[in-house]
């Protein structure tokens, strides 16, 4: 007499095929199978084994679908970053050619600044030979009044003694008054 098969529990039956066709489908070969098909044993189990491969396929698809929305935000979120990025790199590029415009200004004002600062020096320079120019004529006109002074001490001594002993008023350095005598007269001019 044969024993009569003792019935699978449903649940333990589904987890044991589901169990199967997950290794089966990873590429580890459970117990030798080389096709799917081959497995099922009876009409229970080929229910249960397509089952399982519709609910893997289904949590594939959900997966799938995740991971294309994930993809697709990804992307937009990556185009709209790019987007921003050029456009602040077109940003920084206009301000940087506005510096460089404004360090060439500076530039060409720094020239400027430095040509007239060597203009002025040159014409503080011709002002400074002008007062030493102007100085030293000053000095040889006060030397020739000097001079012209003893001279004229010497002419007024001069005249003096050609006409006598007669008092003659000599100027000062700073004016001519003229010769006077004794009676008030003017000898000269």
């Amino acid at each position: 007499m044969s024993k009569p098969k003792t019935q699978e529990c449903p649940r333990a039956a589904m987890l044991r095929v589901r169990s199967f066709v997950k290794q089966f489908m990873s590429g580890k070969k459970a117990n030798k199978f080389t096709d799917l098909s081959k497995y099922p044993q009876n009409v229970a189990d080929r229910n249960r084994t397509i089952i399982a491969l519709q609910d893997m396929l289904e949590d594939r698809i959900v997966k799938h679908n995740k991971a294309s929305d994930l993809i697709e935000n990804f992307k937009q979120n990556l185009t709209t970053t790019c987007n921003d990025f050029s456009q602040h790199i077109l940003y920084l590029h206009r301000k940087v050619n506005n510096l460089k415009d404004k360090v060439a200004d500076n530039k060409q004002t720094i020239i400027n600044l430095s040509d007239d600062n060597n203009v002025l020096r040159k014409s503080e320079r011709a002002r400074e030979q002008d007062i030493h120019e102007m100085q030293f004529i000053i000095d040889k006109l006060r030397h020739e009044i000097a001079n012209m002074s003893k001279d004229q001490t010497a002419l007024l001594t001069t005249v003096k003694i050609s006409l006598g002993s007669k008092t003659i008023a000599v100027p000062g350095p700073t004016g001519m008054t003229g010769a006077q005598g004794r009676d008030g007269g003017s000898y000269c001019g």
